[in-house]
């Protein structure tokens, strides 16, 4: 399995520890393998009346990397974790806001998400064509809960549910992209107030599998201290039904400054929803993993070929120790027979 693949497991690993149960809607992450599709993403982190800045070609800035970052962005499982890591630690030890809008043919869509770590509270908005949602999450004590109120063509509903992971921060959008696409440091935004900013932009796919299917332009910027304020993409997919092009601007502004109070509606909200069980702050239990595909008997398949029984023997040496020891005997030595009957082609 090359470094990409494996850079993908460890994404995926970390959205399931990470991330908000707030239902995004349309706001959704890039997972290509089940063809699911996000827009472009602007983030701005200066007003355009600010005169502090000063942009400098990269080959005349010296800009400071974190150490798990180049001018050729992010490489490795373990880069990858360091710069999520940094980026939602840099967040949550401070208050931030995050808005999003995201453009498609047919739908609009607004998503605000503040955050209080003073008060480890946070407000989020949410609107599509006709529905709207407004959320109140509490992150404190040991329980800690949010309440829904949903507008739907004029009909309010209230809701309750638990909180399962931490507040949301962004940092998986902006990984993914630069796990998928190729990018390079072109500039550099210096501001003695704001702090410097590295801009990357996007280029090629790196999938094979997805070359000629899927193309991306933008930037992505990370901020000398380890997060990134800034992503801006245009994503354009050729599918069954044509071309799909889609927008998306993100924002994550007033970091230090952000506030949020109780919503007035949180009174109704108590009023009209059952309190929480003890069972609902319990989390789910995973799926027990699955043992690797065991590669098919009897003749060799047409297209099975030697990168194919190489992820089958990764796989299987990722597993042997979890695996009875026959189980993995048997895998092996299917294996190895197609690995021959290959090379007798």
């Amino acid at each position: 399995m090359d470094e990409n693949n494996e850079s993908k497991n460890i994404l995926q690993k970390l959205k399931e520890e990470d991330g908000t149960i707030v239902i995004l809607g349309t706001f959704f992450v890039l997972t290509l393998l089940v063809g699911i599709l996000i827009g472009s993403m602007i983030v701005s982190v200066q007003d355009s009346d600010e005169t502090d800045s000063i942009t400098n070609d990269i080959g005349d800035s010296n800009f400071d990397y974190p150490e798990w970052a180049t001018e050729s962005g992010i490489e490795g499982e373990e880069q990858l974790m360091a710069a999520q890591e940094n980026h939602s630690q840099h967040l949550l030890d401070t208050n931030y806001t995050i808005n999003v809008d995201i453009f498609e043919e047919e739908m609009e869509s607004e998503f605000e998400y503040k955050f209080d770590s003073n008060k480890e509270l946070a407000n989020v908005f949410q609107s599509t064509d006709e529905q709207q949602t407004r959320i109140f999450e509490n992150h404190s004590g040991e329980q800690p809960e949010q309440f829904i109120r949903s507008s739907d063509d004029g009909n309010i509903t209230y809701d309750r549910a638990p909180i399962l992971q931490p507040p949301y921060t962004g940092e998986f959008e902006i990984l993914e992209f630069m796990n998928v696409f190729d990018v390079e440091a072109v500039e550099v935004i210096e501001s003695e107030t704001e702090g410097n900013i590295v801009v990357y932009e996007l280029g090629n796919v790196t999938e094979q599998e997805f070359q000629g299917q899927m193309s991306a332009d933008g930037e992505i910027h990370l901020h000398e201290d380890g997060y990134f304020p800034y992503m801006n993409i245009e994503l354009e997919q050729q599918t069954e039904q044509g071309e799909i092009q889609s927008e998306q601007e993100l924002k994550i502004t007033d970091i230090g400054e952000t506030t949020v109070q109780e919503p007035q509606w949180l009174s109704i909200a108590l009023d009209e929803t059952d309190e929480l069980e003890e069972e609902d702050f319990e989390l789910p239990e995973q799926p027990p993993e699955q043992p690797p595909e065991q590669p098919p008997e009897g003749e060799t398949p047409e297209d099975l070929d030697e990168d194919d029984l190489d992820e089958l023997q990764e796989q299987l040496d990722e597993q042997a120790d979890e695996l009875p020891p026959e189980e993995v005997e048997l895998i092996q030595q299917q294996i190895d027979e197609l690995r021959e009957e290959l090379e007798e082609e």
